[in-house]
């Protein structure tokens, strides 16, 4: 993989983000939901339109200061947290991937809204079963129960939840204990467009690569995807130009890390115009954040366009991220590493390449094996730099 440092920042500010980086990845190594199984004795899980009245202490996530753990923060105009919401293009898709905190309560309910969306549950580390729960169609609340399974016990709770899931809070009984976990985790800024947002992956479950590269990391991801654009393309966003996307992505939300994953929409555009706005965004986010590690991507595979044109795509997108010599600026190449290959798709295998496995049946688009897949190459590659930061 290649993949450059442009210039040492300082051995201060490298080093203290270094270690925790290292320290994350290398716990997440050991011990992460995406390689850790399913438990063997889970709660049971049910869903309902109503509310378990037993339950009448609610603990409200919307407020500030709430007893959780998520990346970033995310309120609607009616105050409720989103997983997926109204943000600084109006329509912007923002994603937080998980929301944690501890509790011994033996059975509490979460208070939801989505239709048709699926929720995942993971407890300390461990996701309760392998594929996603019920969907929730109109239902409002789900109940986890571990009357039968270890009763009241401490316990770090983690729901993931996919695209527009309200989480309003957590009904528990006054008895209960509910608190924030210990440790504050490593807060991750994916700047990126239809792909980092899972568009056309097969199951809608917010299992998307941002969240699969944080969660091989110990990171928390938070997804700033905008459909159809690139470092010179807009989609149909006039505004989401690399100056105004970098500053209004950041300042809501101060992450420790950025990676950036565009250009896949920009093959048919012209290189030194790519090359240019690539130095924009990343002088407009040192302008904000001095030291904060960037890693970017080259453009993601496409049988839209040839090999030479995205290989030349890479290198300008490498020149433009790197003529700033700002330091804490990496550039990892998954075009001349091959991370994707061949003509195929799962929808049309053609036997020459990993896309008969990885690209979903909307091309360029991965389907959820690719997410998985390229979620997990992203992770390796990052903690090969973090390893010698």
């Amino acid at each position: 993989i290649n993949q450059t440092n442009a210039a040492l920042q300082g051995v201060s500010s490298t080093v203290g983000i270094g270690s925790r980086l290292r320290a994350a990845a290398r716990a997440a190594a050991a011990s992460n939901p995406m390689i850790n199984g399913v438990m063997g004795s889970p709660p049971t899980v049910s869903i309902s339109a109503s509310h378990n009245s037993a339950l009448t202490t609610n603990v409200d996530f919307r407020v500030v200061g709430a007893p959780i753990e998520m990346a970033g923060s995310n309120l609607d105009s009616n105050g409720y947290l989103y997983s997926a919401g109204q943000h600084f293009y109006g329509n912007t898709t923002v994603y937080f991937a998980r929301i944690s905190f501890m509790t011994d309560a033996p059975i509490f309910e979460f208070d939801l809204l989505g239709t048709g969306q699926y929720v995942n549950f993971i407890v300390d580390g461990v996701y309760v079963t392998a594929t996603s729960s019920p969907t929730l169609s109109n239902a409002r609340y789900c109940q986890l129960d571990f009357s039968g399974v270890g009763g009241r016990k401490l316990r770090k709770i983690t729901l993931e939840v996919p695209v527009y899931q309200v989480v309003r809070g957590v009904h528990i009984l006054p008895t209960d204990t509910l608190i924030a976990p210990p440790m504050k985790s490593i807060q991750a800024l994916f700047m990126g467009d239809s792909i980092s947002n899972g568009e056309f992956a097969d199951t809608q479950d917010g299992l998307f690569f941002p969240s699969v590269t944080a969660s091989h990391l110990g990171w928390l991801a938070y997804n700033m995807g905008l459909s159809a654009t690139g470092y010179v393309s807009r989609g149909t966003y006039p505004t989401a130009d690399m100056a105004s996307r970098a500053t209004n992505s950041i300042i809501p939300y101060n992450p420790d890390v950025i990676v950036v994953a565009l250009g896949v929409n920009d093959y048919n555009q012209s290189i030194p115009a790519v090359q240019a706005q690539a130095t924009v965004l990343i002088n407009t986010i040192r302008t904000l954040l001095p030291i904060t590690p960037i890693f970017v991507l080259g453009p993601w595979y496409t049988i839209a366009a040839t090999g030479a044109t995205l290989t030349a795509l890479a290198a300008g997108i490498k020149a433009g991220v790197l003529a700033p010599m700002t330091g804490n600026v990496w550039f990892i190449d998954n075009i001349a590493a091959k991370w994707q290959t061949g003509t195929g798709s799962t929808g049309a295998t053609a036997g020459d390449g990993n896309g008969d496995f990885y690209m979903g049946t909307s091309p360029p688009h991965p389907g959820d094996a690719g997410h998985l897949f390229l979620g997990r190459m992203l992770a390796n590659a990052i903690r090969d730099i973090i390893e010698v930061m």
